[in-house]
């Protein structure tokens, strides 16, 4: 295609002309570094959660090449002011926000937390885990408890609120009215409406933002499955997770199984077996 000049040899000699060999060792060294320079900014080194190694992002890899689990495909959430528009989310959108431990190797730091975007109203989004993140009792002791007053609220708002996100990300996050809704086929008590950052979806809110069982699935992290006995399907590494509901009675809350299917009777509020997936209404106008 032109990069370089055809090869002639002279009719009196059969070596190469001097200079056309001089320009033919200037092009092959250009090319030498135009690669060198194309394939450094190519490289994209990121680090898988799970494993912890690093990969090539820039080769396009759908599973991480080590230990062979799904690779994120995110997008960081930045500021309204870096955005044309707070329109750049939409529902069913993965976006970057915040960081907490998650591929169980605290030596390499945090890593960023990946949320699913449920809703989106006027300037604000509400937001899920993509995994779940940490593996917590509903309740420390067992006995009639309610969502305002669980130690499971209480952790999600103090110190996994403090643990995942900086002073500036915390005013983004909006202080919400969440109602205690009813379980839809039990008559258990769900006690009062608080106003939270950081919460467990509902068994309606459940059924509402994810539209099958399959789409309510998640995955711990690495760092999850590590606390206490977080449940893990052998088969395909899902787990249980949380709903903020009352279940049968007043010492169960009600959760999500591996499967994705939605558990109204629930389990004992000491259960150590449950997933933790947060949410929470972010300002996307901040």
């Amino acid at each position: 295609m032109g990069l370089f000049k055809p090869v002639y040899y002279t009719k009196n000699s059969n070596k190469i002309e001097n200079t056309t060999m001089k320009k033919l060792i200037l092009l092959l060294l250009c090319a030498v570094l135009l690669a060198g320079i194309a394939g450094t900014a190519m490289a994209e080194g990121r680090f898988c959660p799970w494993c912890g190694q690093e990969y090539d992002a820039g080769l396009g890899f759908a599973f991480c090449p080590n230990c062979g689990r799904e690779l994120p495909k995110t997008e960081t959430l930045q500021p309204a002011k870096e955005q044309e528009t707070s329109s750049a989310v939409s529902i069913g959108d993965i976006v970057l926000f915040g960081s907490y431990e998650q591929d169980n190797d605290t030596a390499d730091g945090k890593e960023g937390i990946e949320w699913i975007v449920l809703d989106v109203q006027e300037g604000k989004a509400l937001l899920i885990s993509r995994y779940a993140l940490d593996c917590q009792q509903y309740n420390s002791t067992k006995t009639d408890i309610t969502w305002e007053e669980c130690t499971l609220r209480s952790w999600l708002n103090e110190t996994f609120l403090n643990e995942a996100f900086s002073t500036e990300e915390q005013e983004r996050i909006l202080t919400s009215e969440v109602r205690a809704e009813k379980n839809p086929d039990y008559s258990t008590n769900p006690g009062n409406d608080t106003m939270d950052k950081v919460f467990l979806l509902s068994v309606n809110e459940a059924n509402q933002y994810f539209t099958s069982d399959s789409a309510r699935v998640c995955k711990p992290t690495a760092y999850a499955e590590a606390q206490g006995r977080c449940y893990v399907n052998s088969d395909d590494g899902t787990s249980w997770w949380w709903l903020r509901s009352p279940g049968r009675e007043a010492n169960c809350a009600a959760a999500v199984y591996s499967d994705g299917s939605v558990d109204n009777y629930g389990n004992g509020v000491r259960s150590v077996v449950n997933a933790v997936r947060p949410a929470l209404w972010i300002n996307l106008d901040a």
